[in-house]
């Protein structure tokens, strides 16, 4: 048994994350293992944490015009004094798709989308999909590829409640949502 648990820890620790999981709001399963043994098969449960947290993320406004939010997000930055973090994305005409560079150093997300999942005090322009639909998105023509652009995500509700009232002052259309994001590995 020492085997497998040692097994499943090393492999949950490759993905090399450095999300941090917000200990109090994390789900945890009850899993079945199966250790099958010459003489006996044993089933043992063990609890295991799911890669979810819950998380408070403050939007100033939406679109489906990307340079429109890119111009609000650098207006915004100007009045209120808060760092944009692009995470090295830009917006791909050709894709029609906020995406890393194609020759990113990362060959699962290389020309593609990564969205932003752990909390900060960053503006970035964020798929609202993403955050709304728990991760559960895709982008298919046709799909609705509504540009969010976000003023934070927070661990706790009063840390966003406080950055909403402040946002409203310049963004009477900002909001807030609660949102159930994954943070485990994604390669």
């Amino acid at each position: 048994m020492k085997q497998v648990i040692v097994f499943i820890s090393c492999f949950l620790l490759s993905c090399g994350t450095n999300q941090s999981i917000n200990k109090k709001n994390d789900l945890t399963d009850t899993i079945t293992l199966k250790k099958k043994d010459s003489s006996q098969l044993n089933n043992e449960q063990i609890s295991e944490p799911q890669p979810y947290s819950m998380y408070y993320i403050i939007i100033a406004d939406t679109s489906k015009d990307y340079y429109s939010l890119r111009n609000k997000m650098l207006a915004i930055q100007k009045s209120i004094h808060i760092k944009i973090d692009t995470m090295g994305r830009s917006f791909n005409k050709k894709k029609n798709l906020i995406a890393l560079p194609d020759n990113d150093s990362d060959g699962i997300y290389a020309g593609n989308y990564f969205p932003r999942r752990e909390t900060s005090e960053f503006l970035s322009l964020e798929y609202l999909d993403y955050y709304t639909k728990n991760g559960n998105f895709s982008f298919d023509e046709g799909k609705d590829r509504t540009i969010a652009l976000v003023r934070g995500i927070y661990g706790e509700k009063q840390e966003a409640d406080a950055a909403l009232i402040v946002l409203k002052q310049q963004e009477k259309n900002a909001f807030e949502i609660k949102a159930n994001i994954y943070v485990g590995c994604m390669h």
